[in-house]
């Protein structure tokens, strides 16, 4: 199973920080997968300039990084919330 952990980036000025995030957390957790993407729909793209998706192999894993990445990670701002779905 495939779990999408999504994470909106409000300002295209944190999209270069949070790559570099997510490259750190990569080189230490090779399972770490993710993607930065354009935001999907209308409403998305009023609210963010990017969307950070990370890929999980289970609901659990992915509730515990989004969790995680929003509540530890400083370097870069990004939303206050995060949403999970199937891939």
């Amino acid at each position: 199973m495939c779990v999408k952990t999504m994470i909106g980036i409000p300002l295209e000025d944190e999209v270069y920080k949070v790559e570099i995030v997510c490259r750190d957390i990569n080189a230490g957790d090779k399972t770490f997968k993710y993607k930065i993407v354009r935001p999907g729909t209308p409403d998305l793209r009023k609210k963010f300039s990017k969307v950070l998706i990370i890929y999980s192999p289970d609901l659990k894993t992915a509730n515990s990084r989004g969790g995680w990445f929003i509540h530890s990670v400083h370097d870069a701002k990004v939303a206050d919330y995060f949403w999970v779905k199937a891939c």
